[in-house]
């Protein structure tokens, strides 16, 4: 096995432990195996995170046995407060740290631990070659512990599927469900509380998870559930394998997770995955986790709140209701959750590009150098379509904040032959100083400005390095047809370089996921059965690997808006329409050739029924009988005038 492809893997305990984070590493082991990878792994013996000295020993064993220059990564639990352990050994190894969530956001903590576990795994992290965390709001809480956006990867979770919740047998009370150790941070004590408010409604309710990582916690959990006389309808079930949680959530009609915070929370998704009703908090990375759609969300540790949210989802019909509406919710949003096959690709991408990856955050030589490129006639073919599909309304906040500020400087990512600037330097007022940034030679040379011509600088190199130095020093920030086609770690490393800089984002004609072809208002296909085959081939083709790991593909725009909102931007994100009709036969003949070669090679099985939808697609063209429709979104984000920075 190639040493480019080994991993030294250190660990606090085993990986048998059922908590979120062991899950997810043992998760990653398996997919990296599968992948080819050698992992060898390490399990540390002692306290953490509040480390021991058996600790402290054994992480320095682990850190010794690892062959001089081997890629090595620590779970954050193991090193965050152990900097000086690490520290002996970086310049003999590649070390990168795998955080889940900073170890001072723990539930329960005083002021004075809070400070020093951040003092400490700020020095930790200091020495790591790179980070990889589990979700964006893991990535953009980095920078409070001095760690620069190109040393951090975040790589999601995967979802396993699994069969639809089916609730409880015959006639009993709604069954309601919350896995988790019974930990502070998980938020149990709050539940009970809110639960003995609503004991006039029906319900019954089982806490799933160990009840001894935190054993004097465990026991006043217990204790309150019996003050509150709830024992015959709350069950501590404590930890099980994973036939009997899988009986557990497919015997459930909602699920609850009372968290004050969560590094990701992977439960939620496992519950979305069987079409569960959720209801949790808004604490740490749960908006991130669960889709809007199935899920009600409160304040972390507002017992009233919670109080009222289950009232409305268990009383009578209409609580009924409302847990239906958002069933259906989760069942809709289930196909679109990522596998962990996905999630093992981008954990492989994100080792190999932080292994290069300088203590000072500079990515490797090599980064951008297989980045999706595109003919220059391709991009003129859809240029006019283009600039009549967007969202014109969003230049006009824009605008204003552009001349109230006195902005000058535009940084255009992934520019090609610059249609974007063309489309918006006469919409903005002038002086604008423009910096054009792409990885093809070719189409910056063949970059056309528009009259009157604003100062341009062309910058060859890729969006990783290039790209995101553009940004730091840019007042707008901008890029068409980009957004879907880049990862959700690079995506998480703009916004918070955006907002560092105070600046403003306009992202234009990001996919959203539909288009339909249509020939005398009738979709193509055997009861439009083909184009639907097509549409999901494409969608699935549209999450490869672009040059930036794997691609966020249709939602990007969402995605995105909901980024730089929880950044604190003022957000407009507006549909843009692609609308073909006769007339615009050379674009759409180029669609539906690209949309059949990416369905073909997602579906080589079904290429004849692919070839065929495409033929009439293109018959249609050629007797000027259609009309196709793609779904763009146009983004606008906006920093909060008071965090503005003057030019």
């Amino acid at each position: 096995m190639s040493d480019s492809f080994e991993l030294h893997l250190i660990v606090p305990g085993s990986l048998a432990r059922r908590t979120g984070g062991t899950i997810y590493d043992a998760r990653m082991v398996a997919q990296l195996r599968q992948q080819g990878w050698q992992v060898v792994i390490y399990n540390l013996d002692g306290r953490f995170p509040d480390a021991d000295a058996t600790a402290r020993e054994s992480l320095g064993r682990a850190l010794a046995a690892v062959p001089t220059g081997a890629r090595v990564l620590i779970d954050g639990l193991a090193m965050g407060a152990l900097p000086d352990v690490v520290r002996a050994a970086c310049d003999r190894l590649q070390i990168l740290a795998l955080v889940h969530h900073p170890l001072a956001d723990e539930t329960g903590l005083s002021a004075a631990e809070r400070q020093r576990f951040s003092a400490l795994e700020r020095a930790a992290l200091a020495v790591c070659e790179g980070i990889i965390v589990t979700s964006e709001f893991t990535a953009l809480r980095m920078r409070a512990l001095g760690v620069t956006s190109g040393k951090v990867r975040a790589v999601l979770p995967g979802t396993e599927p699994a069969r639809w919740a089916a609730g409880p047998e015959g006639d009993r009370p709604p069954q309601l469900l919350s896995v988790g150790a019974v930990t502070p941070r998980k938020g149990h004590d709050v539940l009970v509380e809110a639960l003995s408010r609503v004991r006039q409604l029906p319900w019954s309710c089982a806490f799933v998870g160990s009840l001894s990582h935190d054993p004097d916690h465990a026991a006043a959990v217990r204790d309150l559930v019996a003050e509150r006389d709830l024992e015959a309808r709350i069950e501590l079930a404590g930890d099980c394998d994973d036939d009997v949680l899988d009986a557990h959530y497919h015997s459930s009609s909602l699920f609850v997770l009372a968290s004050h915070y969560e590094g990701f929370g992977m439960v939620l998704r496992e519950a979305v995955a069987r079409g569960l009703p959720v209801l949790s908090t808004s604490g740490g990375a749960i908006p991130e986790a669960v889709p809007t759609e199935a899920a009600v969300l409160v304040r972390p540790g507002e017992v009233q709140e919670l109080a009222e949210a289950l009232a409305a989802l268990l009383s009578g019909r209409s609580g009924s209701a409302r847990r239906a509406e958002l069933a259906a919710g989760a069942r809709r949003a289930a196909p679109r959750l990522p596998g962990w096959d996905q999630a093992g690709r981008a954990f492989a991408e994100a080792l190999l590009e932080l292994s290069s990856v300088g203590t000072d955050g500079s990515p490797h030589p090599g980064a951008g150098d297989h980045v999706e490129s595109f003919a220059a006639d391709w991009l003129a073919l859809r240029e006019p379509v283009d600039h009549r599909s967007r969202a014109h309304e969003l230049t006009a906040p824009l605008r204003a904040m552009w001349r109230q500020q006195g902005w000058s400087r535009i940084a255009d990512l992934g520019c090609g032959t610059g249609s974007n600037l063309r489309y918006l330097s006469p919409r903005l007022a002038s002086p604008q100083e423009w910096t054009l940034v792409d990885h093809d030679p070719e189409l910056l040379a063949r970059v056309a400005c528009p009259d009157p011509e604003p100062q341009v600088t062309r910058v060859r190199g890729d969006l990783a390095e290039h790209g995101l130095a553009a940004a730091e020093a840019a007042h707008l920030v901008t890029g068409s047809a980009l957004l879907d086609l880049v990862s959700e770690s690079w995506l998480c490393r703009l916004v918070d370089v955006c907002r560092g800089a105070s600046a403003a984002a306009y992202f234009a004609l990001s996919y959203d996921g539909e288009f339909r072809f249509s020939i005398a208002d009738q979709s193509v296909g055997d009861g439009d059965s083909d184009g639907a085959l097509v549409l999901a081939a494409v969608n699935s083709h549209q999450l490869g690997d672009k040059g930036f790991g794997a691609a966020l593909g249709p939602g990007a725009g969402r995605r995105a808006e909901q980024l730089f909102r929880r950044a604190g931007y003022r957000t407009w994100l507006l549909p843009s329409c692609w609308r073909l009709a006769p007339g615009d036969d050379d674009l759409a003949r180029g669609l539906v050739e690209g949309w059949r070669q990416a369905a073909s090679e997602q579906r080589p099985a079904s290429a004849g029924r692919i070839d065929g939808w495409a033929e009439c697609c293109q018959i249609a063209i050629e007797r000027g009988e259609f009309s196709v429709t793609v779904r763009h979104t146009d983004l606008l984000a906006l920093p909060a005038a008071e965090t503005v920075r003057r030019a």
